[in-house]
């Protein structure tokens, strides 16, 4: 029953959303700071836009942690690969279609 996770959860009203809202806009502020720390520039509007939405004490503290999230230089690697490995690939398609023809 959809009614045992408000209870769970110690909501007041069964059709709020607010959890769900909540982790939309958590979800919003990863992905920003995930972006954040491969380089792209101007997301702090966009995080301090999700952390303003939160309505939850849980919710502001997990944005308080993914705040202070800096992905490490392998994960930056790990980007730079996979985005090295695909570009190679592309390269790589007329030369197979050519072979093939």
């Amino acid at each position: 029953n959809e009614h045992r996770l408000w209870d769970f959860l110690g909501l007041e009203d069964p059709g709020s959303s607010v959890v769900l809202k909540d982790a939309d806009q958590l979800e919003l502020m990863a992905t920003a700071v995930e972006y954040r720390s491969v380089g792209v520039r101007g997301l702090e509007g966009w995080i301090d836009y999700a952390k303003g939405k939160l309505r939850l004490e849980t919710s502001r503290k997990i944005a308080e942690e993914l705040e202070e999230i800096v992905l490490g230089d392998w994960y930056v690697e790990y980007l730079r690969k996979i985005k090295g490995a695909r570009e190679a690939e592309r390269e790589a398609e007329p030369t197979a279609a050519a072979k093939r023809a």
